[in-house]
């Protein structure tokens, strides 16, 4: 029993670092988007390679690290909630069954 508290413990600061990690990258993320903008606007010139600083670097680390929050936290749907909804002909078919 102890083994498990300790595994959710390290599981709960893995969390923790995780949305850390995450709202710090939004906050970079978006100092450097105002950064670029107001740089094109008034001295027409930006960060060479922003965009792509952004769309390879940023954005996994906005989204990726959240995750683990996103899941522990029971927000996502669950996939028997799921089908439930759906209608006879659509339970019958074996394909849903092996994804839940």
């Amino acid at each position: 029993m102890n083994g498990v508290w300790k595994a959710y413990n390290i599981f709960h600061y893995i969390k923790l670092a995780g949305i850390w990690i995450s709202g710090i990258s939004v906050l970079l993320m978006m100092l450097m988007i105002v950064y670029d903008v107001t740089m094109r606007t008034l001295f027409s010139s930006s960060i060479r390679g922003g965009f792509e600083i952004i769309q390879n670097y940023m954005m996994p680390l906005v989204v990726f690290p959240g995750l683990a929050y996103v899941y522990a936290s029971g927000v996502l749907p669950k996939m028997d909630l799921i089908l439930e909804r759906l209608n006879k002909k659509q339970k019958n078919n074996d394909f849903l069954y092996v994804i839940a």
